[in-house]
């Protein structure tokens, strides 16, 4: 799909990471031994993380598919793109002191 961290990887460590530590804590309130909680919570975060990286992409999909398509931009002749940036880097001239504000009459 995409490089980096897409939604479905991001979704993926969260639902993970819930379950993880969801499942931490319904051991250590059960009362169960650190071994069997810990073994049951990495097969639950192995298990948030498959189902999170599957909602993630159907989320992905689900957006980009609605998402509206975007306009193209209207065709410029060139020319006048060319002119324009040529008009807007023309250099400023100074005009003499005396000529400045002065109105004929």
């Amino acid at each position: 799909m995409e490089s980096g961290f897409g939604v479905d990887r991001l979704c993926g460590a969260c639902l993970g990471l819930l379950v993880f530590s969801g499942m931490i804590l319904r051991g250590l309130g059960a009362g169960n031994p650190v071994d069997v909680i810990l073994t049951r919570a990495l097969i639950g975060l192995f298990a948030g993380v498959a189902i999170g990286i599957a909602l993630g992409r159907v989320g992905a999909v689900v957006i980009r598919d609605n998402l509206p398509e975007p306009e193209p931009e209207p065709a410029t002749d060139e020319a006048e793109v060319g002119a324009a940036e040529a008009d807007d880097s023309a250099p400023i001239e100074a005009t003499e002191s005396s000529d400045v504000g002065i109105v004929p009459t």
